[in-house]
């Protein structure tokens, strides 16, 4: 049957399932020699400082990289294999603090980085544009010998995304519609020490953009890729050696009690299927029992009502609650006042079968939680999370926090 609505003829019901999924090498490379000359000029004049056995006495040690990205975009779904063949390149800044104390060594067995990093990339396909991004980086790093380090990065930030879907000038572009996306990445690699203060990084990344539900369509961009630099450390590189006297004060008090509260401002529709700001709002309680010190095994529950999803099945003539509870279970991450959690979870009740049939939404029976969140004070924190069906983001929530 085809249906008529704005002018436009469609061969499948309700005109918003269309809509839904439906020279600059050569400036990179001169971008990227300029980046080299600034940073070899920058870290050889501003921090000249060579005398190594008073540096390495620091507790902190302030680094400064630069990265050389290359990658390839993750087309994860039919809608967006016009995608497929892009091969984002570019380039990252961070700037970093890394702890290589005792009382650090002992707590957690590592030796942690937190910092910043700024990228610019080109997704190398009109469609998607280019990329800014800013992030906060955790970077626990673990010695391998007196040459290397091994590490584990993660990043969370906001991207600029030049080139979103635009129903008249971009409407192939079915990853993003916004021009500001939220930004997460996960990445494993090693430093090689050139010499006590220059080190040569190698790292495979995978990065993630994506709006989390605020703007339609919201496919995601993923991008796998490897990068390759240099990091120039202040004070020293050198990952100190210690007899590990392990820190156990967290077994006085394993088990903790959460409840918490969350809202997300996410699209829906009015009854002419214009875009209308709509909400989620939920809450829940977490049982969480800590097995190390920088680890926690979760179980939690949830109920929360969508008023994005209700405006949709109202359109669609489905009248049925839009209330939605689950449970999950998962795994913490603890590193000081930072907590980042990942939760496997199932519905328990949920009414979709009309929003997966006709709006050709996936929303399966089993999602996935991806959250960080920050200690404001003794019981409270304040932090944020995904709620994922399959590899797509449902929505990005504000969440606050009571521990008992």
């Amino acid at each position: 049957m085809f249906y008529f609505v704005h002018g436009i003829l469609f061969a499948k019901p309700y005109p918003m399932m269309s809509y839904l999924y439906n020279r600059s090498v050569y400036q990179l490379i001169y971008l990227q020699a300029a980046c080299i000359i600034f940073f070899c000029l920058f870290t050889c004049t501003v921090y000249a400082q060579n005398d190594t056995a008073l540096l390495q006495k620091s507790s902190k040690q302030r680094g400064y990289t630069l990265n050389f990205h290359y990658g390839s975009i993750y087309a994860h779904s039919a809608d967006i294999k016009n995608t497929a063949d892009a091969r984002p390149k570019g380039i990252s800044f961070e700037m970093s603090n890394r702890s290589v104390d005792t009382a650090t060594w002992n707590k957690y067995g590592c030796y942690p980085s937190s910092g910043f990093m700024f990228a610019y990339l080109d997704l190398n396909t009109p469609i998607l544009g280019k990329s800014y991004t800013a992030a906060f980086l955790f970077e626990p790093t673990f010695r391998l010998n007196s040459k290397m380090d091994i590490f584990i990065k993660a990043r969370v930030g906001l991207s600029y995304l030049t080139n979103p879907n635009d129903s008249i000038k971009n409407p192939d572009n079915r990853t993003y519609s916004s021009s500001i996306n939220f930004f997460t990445a996960a990445g494993i690699g090693v430093n090689y020490k050139i010499n006590d203060h220059y080190s040569a990084v190698v790292a495979g990344n995978f990065f993630h953009n994506s709006n989390g539900g605020f703007e339609q369509p919201n496919r995601g961009l993923n991008y796998p890729g490897i990068s390759l630099g240099v990091r120039y450390s202040v004070q020293s590189n050198v990952s100190p050696v210690y007899k590990r006297i392990k820190d156990t004060a967290w077994k006085a008090n394993r088990t903790r009690y959460d409840a918490f509260i969350y809202y997300s401002p996410k699209q829906g529709y009015n009854s002419d299927w214009r875009n209308r700001r709509k909400f989620v709002m939920g809450a829940g309680g977490q049982l969480a029992y800590r097995v190390s010190n920088i680890n926690a095994l979760t179980a939690s529950a949830e109920v929360y009502y969508d008023a994005g999803i209700s405006s949709i099945k109202r359109n669609l003539g489905d009248s049925s609650s839009n209330v939605f509870a689950g449970i999950m279970i998962g795994n913490e991450f603890i590193f000081r006042k930072i907590i980042f959690s990942q939760q496997l979870g199932c519905y328990l009740y949920r009414n979709t079968e009309t929003y997966r049939e006709l709006y050709l939404q996936p929303f399966g029976s089993i999602y996935h939680r991806w959250g960080l969140r920050y200690k404001l004070q003794e019981h409270w924190y304040f932090g944020f999370n995904f709620l994922v069906h399959g590899h797509v983001a449902d929505f990005i929530d504000g969440r606050l926090v009571y521990r008992f």
